[in-house]
């Protein structure tokens, strides 16, 4: 469904949603109009892996789209996961799980989807919010679709994804394109500088290309261009594959 599809359905069916849906309303303080996305240069959705009213006092995801709206041509929308009760409502109706939630457009309608990460066991419904958000599983079938939005993972537990990382099934690789650890005030805008720079539509349409001219950023990491090594089951060494990751 398109946004005004789920405008649409949430107008039908907010009275069966939790708490009248009002996590699911946006048009909140501090946010962008809707009318604004459409003459944006680079969109931008703002992903939480818990549900609103776990995360509506975080400071982090405000901070980040404050940071980016200071960037003129930035439209920044956010999204969370539904309450455990209202998932098999968005999913009997084909609704994305993070659909954005001033919007109402669905995470594909985004050049880049920032997933802010506080506590490693949130990363469990990591998976199940990209599969039901029409998002691919592994960095490989991103980008080989042109239209596929970037997948950026950052926040306070970022250094410790290595779960999301390494080889898994056909050889597929990395939940997510990029990893940005650290401290995000000064790495996030210049992220999507270089974004913008490069052209949004010609960052996903080359998103190997535009990533590795992202590994002179502290803190950036990638997760498609290292090798997990095991030995006894045992995680042993992280090393790069191929050309420019650094050691």
């Amino acid at each position: 469904p398109d946004a005004g599809q789920i405008r649409h359905w949430f107008t039908d069916n907010r009275h069966r949603l939790t708490g009248h849906g009002v996590y699911f309303q946006g048009g909140e303080a501090n946010t962008q109009p809707a009318e604004e996305f459409a003459g944006s240069r680079l969109k931008i959705l703002v992903a939480r892996l818990s549900p609103y009213h776990s995360v509506a006092s975080s400071l982090t995801h405000g901070l980040l789209g404050a940071l980016a709206r200071e960037i003129p041509g930035v439209f920044v929308d956010y999204a969370f996961l539904p309450p455990g009760k209202d998932l098999p409502l968005f999913q009997e109706a084909g609704i994305p799980l993070w659909t954005g939630v001033t919007t109402k457009e669905p995470p594909r309608g985004f050049d880049l989807i920032a997933i802010s990460n506080s506590v490693s066991f949130e990363l469990l419904n990591l998976p199940l919010l990209l599969n039901h958000s029409g998002l691919a599983l592994s960095h490989r079938a991103r980008v080989s679709d042109p239209s596929h939005p970037l997948v950026l993972l950052g926040g306070s537990n970022s250094f410790n994804t290595a779960l999301l990382h390494g080889a898994w099934g056909n050889n597929e690789t990395g939940l997510v394109d990029c990893v940005a650890v650290g401290e995000g005030e000064e790495l996030w805008p210049e992220f999507l500088r270089r974004m913008l720079t490069a052209g949004p539509a010609q960052a996903r349409a080359d998103q190997d290309a535009f990533l590795d001219s992202l590994l002179d950023l502290a803190g950036v990491y990638l997760p498609h261009r290292y090798e997990h090594r095991y030995e006894g089951g045992r995680l042993v060494a992280i090393v790069p594959v191929s050309p420019p990751a650094p050691a």
